[in-house]
């Protein structure tokens, strides 16, 4: 692992590593320096986010069956979080199991430009295949400083070498305390590109335990590597973990697996699998509460909200989509479309938003034909037929003065 500004993701640009301000180095973060493979039991809960399509994205520890830990600079959140995808194995080119990403939730006060609060948490579809490590709990002192930390991560080895993608990991010191963060001496193993989200470990007690998740660092990973303090964001931890707890959703409540719910059922929306919420067995609406007995399961009624068409109330309600409002001011799901190409759900149509942008937006109803008994001027609607009439009917007329 070797640790520097560069160790952040290169291609989105996200982290720039570095102390007060950091550098804008563009490579993720690994473990450089005296680095070697970390295949103890206890690493294999040190785990890769990769992306559907293959590359690397960044590191994570596994802390639950179903959540891992990571950095909340790693681009994968409430949005994007279906295209990721939890490796578990010692090198992501070789042998090892993939957990789909079901949610992800960077910390709420991250702040890209200082990476303040660089802290996230990802949840697996299922329960992965190995145990979970344990984390601080208590704050740190600072006779602590001078201690030494163990870091694991699937980095580089070295900033300029294109090698990640294989679990290593290697010791350092304690270099600095901060509020939120330690800071890790330099010239030993560093964590470095595509470290980013990896764990630093301390023992305690005798006991290995997770105490920081890796952030940033120098542009070469050789000087200092900053992690984001578990100890020091439990409320966050915590707070997931309370909210994915199995048995807490009542029905109707977004879900993310079916233990989550108290019936035991967490449904997939048909018009939107990636919006999930506990449902249940029924006959009729009165076993539903506020949403409806459909096919014999609890359902919202569609569109479901969030999905394209789908109410809302701001873009953070919809799955993949603007919340935009229609012509009479409601507001609804709006998703992006191309008006050479159109993709629209039925009942949506690809509509200019303004001079450059289309979305599928809601078709008006039609207007109601008027009378037949109407007195005065005939409507628009009437005029255009008139006029294709008449056209159709002085077409028919030139033909026959042609044919004799």
């Amino acid at each position: 692992m070797t640790h520097r500004a560069a160790w952040l993701l290169p291609v989105l640009a996200l982290a720039g590593c570095g102390d007060a301000a950091p550098q804008t180095g563009r490579s993720a973060a690994a473990i450089a320096g005296a680095s070697t493979p970390a295949d103890a039991p206890l690493d294999r809960a040190v785990v890769a986010i990769v992306r559907k399509s293959g590359p690397l994205l960044c590191t994570g520890t596994l802390i639950t069956p179903r959540v891992v830990l990571t950095a909340a600079h790693c681009p994968i959140g409430p949005k994007n979080y279906s295209q990721f995808d939890v490796f578990f194995g010692a090198d992501v080119k070789g042998a090892g199991a993939r957990i789909e990403v079901v949610d992800a939730r960077p910390h709420p006060q991250f702040e890209a430009a200082t990476f303040a609060n660089d802290i996230a948490v990802l949840f697996l579809r299922d329960e992965a295949p190995i145990a979970p490590r344990g984390w601080r709990t208590t704050p740190f002192d600072a006779t602590e400083i001078g201690a030494d930390v163990r870091v694991v991560g699937y980095g580089r080895t070295r900033f300029d070498l294109d090698d990640a993608g294989v679990r290593r990991q290697g010791n350092t010191k304690l270099a600095e305390l901060a509020q939120k963060e330690l800071k890790l001496a330099g010239g030993a193993a560093q964590p470095c590109g595509y470290d980013s989200g990896g764990p630093a470990f301390m023992t305690l007690g005798g006991v290995e335990l997770l105490v920081g998740v890796t952030s940033r660092g120098d542009n070469e990973c050789a000087t200092y590597a900053r992690m984001t303090r578990v100890d020091a964001h439990l409320d966050f931890v915590n707070g997931y973990l309370a909210e994915t707890r199995a048995g807490s959703r009542a029905l109707g409540a977004p879900c993310l697996y079916d233990g989550h719910c108290q019936s035991g059922s967490c449904l997939a929306a048909a018009d939107e699998p990636r919006i999930r919420y506990c449902s249940a067995k029924c006959s009729t609406n009165a076993e539903c509460g506020a949403l409806e007995c459909l096919a014999g399961a609890c359902q919202k009624p569609r569109p479901t909200p969030g999905a394209p068409g789908g109410a809302c109330a701001t873009d953070d309600d919809c799955v993949e989509a603007e919340c935009l409002p229609d012509s009479a001011g409601k507001k609804y799901c709006a998703r992006a479309c191309s008006p050479v190409n159109a993709s629209c759900p039925n009942g949506l149509a690809c509509t200019a938003v303004d001079t450059i942008r289309y979305a599928c937006l809601r078709v008006p109803p039609a207007e109601e034909p008027e009378s037949s008994c109407a007195i005065g001027r005939p409507s628009e609607h009437r005029d255009g037929f008139a006029g294709v009439a008449l056209v159709l009917g002085v077409a028919a007329l030139v033909r026959r003065v042609r044919r004799s």
